[in-house]
């Protein structure tokens, strides 16, 4: 079913169908209308199936995938919209999003399932908004963008660097934290965390450096100078 890597799955459902929304659009020249409306219905057809219907789910992530279609176009009807935010504006949407978002995360537990299935699409839009908002004001940060940058790699190996790391500590130098205070733990817990990110970064290094084709990426520059620089 795809549960461990879903999300690329649901994107490549999500993104094929897009592609075909956005193609009639634009032919029919009603395009932020027809999208917005798309979106809307797609968002609330994986809502019925699953929040109200119970059905279970399809192969390949394609239940998801219109779900990802429907948030994908609230996005790409909204985008010029969005993209011109100040930082002002996008704090002030930050601070209104995450208020909301906040208040319909903690009314949905009280709520029955149905209910709950309809409220939550409305917490995943203030939510989305807040995270907009918080990226413009924010503007550019270099960490965050790192991150991002190289997300599919950290997402794709951290579970096995951690394994790799609490292997490490508590099988081969049979450290056993386990009875140790509440304050010992967690300081365990962070250094096998500090542990895991830089066995990351050197996975990481290792993938942009030489396995770039694995992440979809171009030959690096340095590789492709170097490919030159020797035939000639």
């Amino acid at each position: 079913m795809g549960n461990g890597l879903w999300f690329l799955m649901a994107f490549f459902v999500g993104e094929s169908l897009m592609y075909a929304v956005a193609t009639m659009s634009n032919r029919t020249g009603q395009c932020q209308l027809l999208i917005i409306a798309t979106g809307l219905i797609a968002i609330l057809v994986y809502s019925l199936y699953h929040g109200v219907l119970s059905l279970p789910e399809l192969p390949f992530q394609l239940d998801r995938g219109v779900q990802v279609l429907g948030y994908m176009c609230l996005g790409y009807a909204f985008k010029r919209t969005l993209i011109v935010l100040t930082r002002r504006q996008g704090a002030i949407l930050f601070f209104l999003g995450t208020s909301l978002f906040s208040i319909l995360a903690i009314i949905n537990g009280f709520c029955t399932p149905p209910i709950a299935a309809f409220e939550a699409i409305l917490a995943a839009v203030t939510g989305l908004v807040a995270a907009i908002g918080f990226s413009a004001a924010m503007a550019h940060n270099r960490v965050f963008a790192s991150i991002g940058e190289n997300s599919l790699v950290y997402y794709a190996l951290n579970a096995l660097t951690l394994n790799i790391c609490k292997l490490g500590v508590f099988r081969v130098l049979n450290i056993d934290a386990t009875t140790w205070p509440w304050i010992g733990q967690l300081l365990m817990g962070i250094v096998v965390t500090i542990l895991a990110l830089a066995l990351l970064a050197i996975e990481n290094a290792i993938v942009q450096r030489w396995l770039w084709w694995t992440i979809g990426k171009p030959r690096p520059a340095a590789t492709v100078s170097a490919m030159h620089a020797k035939s000639k």
